[in-house]
């Protein structure tokens, strides 16, 4: 199985569960992992696990990442127009401010993501040139 898998799995077993249900499920899958020997693919399970949650949680929030403040207002234009493709123009708006994004925008919204940072397309860049040489 592949961690995003497991993740849907845990994300389904621990849905309307108590604290001792989802620590059941914990040890469970722990005990799965262990059986199989997939041990390797915890911190990916969890990573994918709490990309689940942030899609689940408020279908009528869109956020915005940024890499500064000032990010919003330069871009307010571009991010209307991304909001308008993932229809959540009329949702409340959170701002994240991230650091690590260089410059650009960020857009979730109803379980979608638009990525529009710097730091994607020099990602996508180093990743073209690695592989195609």
């Amino acid at each position: 199985m592949k961690a995003r898998q497991y993740a849907e799995a845990i994300h389904l077993a621990s849905q309307d569960k108590d604290e001792a249900g989802i620590e059941a499920v914990a040890l469970n899958l722990h005990t799965l992992l262990e059986k199989r020997g997939h041990l390797r693919l915890l911190p990916t399970i969890v990573h994918e696990l709490e990309k689940i949650h942030a899609q689940r949680k408020d279908p009528n929030t869109v956020e915005v990442h940024v890499a500064r403040d000032e990010d919003v207002a330069a871009l307010r234009d571009k991010i209307e127009v991304d909001k308008q493709a993932l229809e959540a123009t009329e949702h409340n708006q959170s701002v994240f401010i991230d650091e690590t994004l260089v410059g650009g925008y960020e857009v979730r919204a109803n379980g979608t993501r638009i990525d529009r940072t710097h730091k994607h397309a020099l990602l996508t860049l180093y990743n073209n040139l690695i592989t195609n040489t």
